[in-house]
């Protein structure tokens, strides 16, 4: 019988996801406030919102992904910190491969599926208002999460 080798494991990503839920629903709720909610309050007669957009994702986006980022990378591999914690790791049916892939995966869709919403409910609020900053809003999208990768990458592996 051939060898299955797998290199994500959906039990354990689940598991991460429901364990590390107020990380990724605080990030949420932070990025729905700079840029969903400010799209339906902003009033500004010297800047356009695409103006708005583009500097809240450079500005402010940056130093929340760096901080988010680091943040997820010591929830998602706390067990490492811990001997007994790597021990009880260790004894599970699952490679050690399987578990870094599945813990990096996670966290690279701990940023994609947030912007994902705050994409959408910008779309949204687009189309309701008519700004016409749709190209804009994919290079938030773009930008905030090519961040993440970064900075996520970086604390991954360092």
């Amino acid at each position: 019988m051939p060898s299955k080798m797998s290199f994500f494991h959906s039990a354990l990503s689940k598991k991460s996801f429901t364990r590390f839920s107020l990380l990724w629903i605080a990030y949420t709720v932070v990025w729905f406030f700079v840029v969903p909610v400010q799209m339906l309050t902003y009033h500004d007669e010297y800047f356009s919102m695409s103006y708005h957009i583009l500097t809240s994702g450079i500005e402010f986006g940056s130093i929340i992904n760096f901080i988010y980022a680091i943040c997820v990378s010591m929830a998602l591999y706390s067990y490492l910190f811990s001997t007994r914690s790597i021990y009880t790791i260790a004894a599970l049916p699952i490679q050690r491969k399987t578990m870094y892939c599945t813990h990096y995966f996670s966290g690279i869709l701990f940023c994609v599926l947030p912007m994902t919403f705050i994409l959408a409910s910008g779309f949204l609020i687009n189309l309701a208002l008519g700004h016409q900053v749709s190209l804009e809003l994919l290079c938030l999208f773009a930008m905030s999460v090519l961040e993440f990768l970064f900075f996520f990458s970086f604390a991954t592996f360092c």
